[in-house]
């Protein structure tokens, strides 16, 4: 059982993640926290084997508690899941410790899909200079978003043969 913390501070974001996630006979959801400080401390108390975090929240964003909980616990597994779709955020979020980056946008499945792949050791990895000036130049529509995941993490041939981009 792959044990998950939602961090929103809308609730019906949470309702509709937490709803989507229950179906999925391996996933649980075991808290949920509407903004950083509760995400650090429920993170501690709960020990959950992912995080989706929301980026801007009220009292402590996202980027910060990203950061806070990954230099209590840098084994945890944080996905960052926003709304916002800016090239920057995902370089803050990869040195916040961040394993994962998706947009709100995305559907039920790839964030299914990418829950399954960070728990089992897949996660984005800082793009060198040359790896960063292609990320930025992608665009954010369905398989481009999957082609960027592919290039920036450290096994691309797991991701591809998990997902079936072959």
């Amino acid at each position: 059982m792959i044990r998950i913390l939602i961090v929103d501070d809308q609730k019906t974001i949470i309702e509709k993640i937490k709803y989507m996630l229950e179906a999925e006979p391996d996933l649980e959801v075991v808290g949920t926290a509407s903004n950083g400080y509760e995400a650090v401390n429920l993170a501690a108390a709960l020990a959950p084997d992912i995080i989706l975090m929301d980026l801007e929240m009220p009292n402590l964003d996202g980027l910060a508690a990203t950061k806070l909980i990954n230099q209590q616990n840098p084994d945890l597994n944080i996905i960052i899941l926003t709304i916002q779709d800016q090239d920057d955020l995902l370089v803050q979020a990869l040195s916040a410790g961040a394993k994962g980056f998706l947009l709100k946008s995305v559907n039920a499945q790839e964030i299914i899909e990418t829950i399954y792949l960070i728990y089992k050791g897949s996660e984005l990895q800082k793009p060198k200079d040359h790896q960063f000036k292609e990320l930025l130049s992608l665009k954010t529509n369905h398989y481009q978003n999957r082609a960027a995941f592919t290039r920036a993490i450290d096994s691309p041939q797991t991701l591809t043969s998990n997902l079936n981009l072959e």
